[in-house]
């Protein structure tokens, strides 16, 4: 059964995620249940706005900056809602 407090942590993360997933092992992954790497990652998409903010940085630009970034658990709950990967693998990028 899922733990509660980890699921309450990927919920608020992750709303309207109503399947849980669980890694199940097969020859293929030697019992793993995983096959192949997903990246989890930060990234901060570098636009023409972006470029000149940065450019010219003062707090209002690094707050727009901050805005624009996709956050390791905003990826890693990416990834669980499309069923690539379980709670147990992302719960290290949600704890913050």
């Amino acid at each position: 059964a899922p733990d509660l407090s980890e699921t309450s942590l990927i919920g608020t993360q992750a709303p309207g995620a109503a399947k849980h997933y669980l890694p199940v092992g097969c020859d293929a992954c030697h019992g793993t249940g995983y096959r192949g790497r997903r990246a989890i990652y930060e990234m901060i998409p570098i636009d023409k706005d972006i470029r000149e903010l940065i450019k010219n940085i003062d707090q209002s630009a690094a707050d727009e900056v901050e805005r624009s970034i996709t956050t390791l658990s905003q990826s890693a709950i990416a990834l669980y809602n499309e069923g690539e990967t379980s709670k147990e693998e992302i719960l290290p990028y949600l704890q913050t």
